[in-house]
C-alpha cells in the first residue's frame, strides 16, 4: 500500500511541476555560480537567513541565478510538421507512446509565443506523470564534472551519461516555457506521418526524391533491389520553378517505377 501511494505521489508531483514554473538545477549551472562566487570578494555578504545558521552560505544574488526565468523547465515541446524529415519525427513520437507518454497532434494551424505552427504538428505537454522521461528525451544531458579528488581521475558515471534522443534523430522542436493551449487532439494508438504525394506521374521521364529524410534510403534500397537505376544529382537542378539541391535522388522512369 505504501509503495503504491508513493508511486502515486511521484506521478502527481511531476504533473504539478509541469503545470507551474519549475527549475531543475543542472551541474553546469552549479559550477558557473560557484565560479562567480569565488571570484567575488563580497560573495559571503547578503546571506539568505536560511543559510546563516549553517555558517558559510551563498550570496542572495547568486542564489537568484538558479531562478532566472529563461532557465525554467519547459511546459511543453512542439515538433513542427513542416520540418524536412517529418517521417523520422513521427518515429520519434511513437517511442514516447510506447512508453506511456501522452502526445497530441494539432488539428489546425496555431500560434504560440510569436511562432506559427502548421496543422499536424506534435505537442508534448510536460504536465504528466512521466515528465522526467520527456525531459530526458528532449533536453541535453548534463553530467557533473566529478573527480575523485582535485587533479585526480574522473569518477565513472553510472547511467546518467546517455544521449538525447531528439538530438540523435535530428528532430526539430521548440521548447515552450509558458503554459499554452491550442487546437490539439490526443493521438490514439500510434502516430502516422502526413500522407505524401507523387506529382506529374503521366509521361514522366523520371522522379526526383528529396535526400533530406531518412526513409529516402529505404526507397533507394528497395528500388536497387528491384534492378532500378538510382542516381544522385551532382549539382542543383530547377524544374517548373522548383529548386532541387545537389544530392537529390533521381529515379529514371521504368514501366514498374510508378507502381
Amino acid at each position: 500500500e505504501t509503495l503504491l501511494y508513493n508511486r502515486y505521489l511521484m506521478g502527481r508531483n511531476q504533473i504539478d511541476r509541469g503545470n507551474r514554473d519549475y527549475w531543475t538545477i543542472h551541474p553546469k549551472l552549479v559550477d558557473e555560480v560557484t565560479r562567480l562566487a569565488k571570484e567575488d570578494p563580497q560573495a559571503s555578504s547578503e546571506l539568505r537567513p536560511t543559510f546563516r545558521r549553517r555558517g558559510r552560505g551563498i550570496s542572495k544574488k547568486y542564489f537568484e541565478l538558479f531562478r532566472k526565468p529563461e532557465n525554467r523547465d519547459p511546459r511543453g515541446f512542439i515538433v513542427p510538421s513542416d520540418q524536412a524529415d517529418f517521417p523520422t519525427a513521427t518515429k520519434f513520437v511513437n517511442t514516447f507512446i510506447k512508453n506511456g507518454i501522452t502526445v497530441h497532434r494539432t488539428t489546425s494551424d496555431f500560434r504560440v509565443g510569436g511562432t506559427n505552427y502548421p496543422a499536424g504538428s506534435y505537442v508534448f505537454k510536460t504536465a504528466q506523470a512521466f515528465r522526467p522521461h520527456i525531459m530526458d528525451m528532449f533536453e541535453p544531458q548534463d553530467y557533473p564534472n566529478d573527480f575523485l579528488y582535485e587533479g585526480g581521475p574522473p569518477i565513472p558515471p553510472y547511467d546518467n551519461a546517455g544521449y538525447t534522443l531528439a538530438f540523435q534523430m535530428g528532430i526539430e522542436f521548440d521548447r515552450i516555457l509558458d503554459g499554452f493551449e491550442g487546437p490539439f487532439e490526443k493521438i490514439e494508438g500510434f502516430a502516422r506521418p502526413l500522407a505524401g504525394k507523387v506529382a506529374e506521374v503521366k509521361d514522366a521521364a523520371g522522379f526526383l526524391l528529396s535526400h533530406a529524410f531518412n526513409d529516402a534510403v529505404v526507397v533507394t534500397n528497395r528500388l536497387l533491389s528491384n534492378d532500378h537505376d538510382v542516381y544522385w544529382l551532382t549539382e542543383p537542378y530547377t524544374s517548373d520553378g522548383t529548386n532541387y539541391p545537389a544530392g537529390t535522388i533521381y529515379i529514371p522512369v521504368k514501366r514498374s517505377t510508378a507502381d
